[in-house]
């Protein structure tokens, strides 16, 4: 009887919220200050298709408290939990090697209002994409996406790339289809493990890089996953990697669970990252 109940309730959360429960984990809790490990970051707010504020962090190229010429931006697309306010030192690590970058909230996360959905988080992402764009002209862009913010940002750049040259895409143990990364989620939870076929009528991938991986091409793009991830298994980083086409790279991270490939100052990703954005924004 338990049991039952427990599936029922399951199912009940699962229609209501269209299985975006799943995805999404946003809060507003501020976890470091950029100010407090002496970095020097501008509060961003930009105004997205439905008048709401999109918050974000603008990191200019510094080292040691002194500012650098910019070699290029990056525009950074976080992943499904927390905020910016954490994510961000994902990246600190490039500034002072002359790249800038500029990390936001979707709505709903940290300070951003609203609440985000497959279609909200990629208008999200087309709205900061165009304002970095315009505010930064001269310096070349690169995509950064870790987690579901890769699928968000691989989107983003499909819908773009006419529009906004770019001169690399780079996604970190992402995926390409959100009914997938769901139906992942519940095979993991053994209460919800009956529910997963239901996440392909619940959620729909119309806002996904789905079946579109090619169209990147010409654009060199980089797929990064750990044979260890635990959250977002690595075959679906092959399966981004097989759709897309040539230029691309596949960059394994033996031993390494989900985003964490720069965790190391010696990790062989960051050297990698390092001679990709000095090939490409030379």
């Amino acid at each position: 009887m338990k049991f039952i109940s427990g599936l029922l309730i399951g199912l009940q959360l699962l229609s209501l919220n269209g299985c975006s429960s799943l995805l999404y984990y946003p809060d507003s809790r501020t976890y470091l200050d950029p100010g407090r490990i002496g970095l020097e970051a501008e509060n961003v707010w930009i105004r997205n298709p439905e008048s709401a504020l999109i918050h974000a962090w603008h990191f200019p190229a510094q080292k040691e408290g002194k500012l650098l010429k910019p070699k290029a931006m990056i525009v950074f697309f976080h992943g499904n939990a927390q905020n910016i306010t954490s994510h961000y030192l994902m990246l600190a690590w490039l500034l002072e090697y002359g790249y800038s970058y500029t990390i936001f909230d979707y709505r709903g996360y940290g300070w951003s209002r609203g609440k985000p959905s497959p279609k909200s988080t990629l208008e999200d992402g087309h709205t900061v994409l165009k304002y970095v764009h315009e505010k930064y002209p001269e310096l070349p862009l690169v995509i950064f996406g870790q987690s579901l913010g890769g699928a968000v940002a691989l989107r983003t750049v499909i819908d773009l790339k006419k529009e906004i040259p770019i001169r690399l895409v780079v996604a970190d143990s992402t995926f390409e289809s959100y009914q997938n990364a769901a139906q992942d989620v519940l095979a993991r939870v053994w209460l919800l493990w009956p529910f997963q076929l239901l996440t392909h009528v619940l959620l729909s991938d119309e806002y996904a890089p789905e079946g579109r991986m090619g169209e990147i091409s010409p654009t060199p793009l980089v797929i990064m996953h750990g044979d260890r991830d635990g959250t977002i298994d690595i075959e679906r980083g092959k399966e981004l990697y097989r759709n897309a086409k040539e230029p691309k790279e596949f960059w394994l991270t033996s031993g390494g669970g989900h985003t964490d490939a720069f965790a190391s100052p010696q990790s062989p990703a960051r050297t990698k990252l390092l001679r990709k954005l000095a090939e490409t924004c030379p």
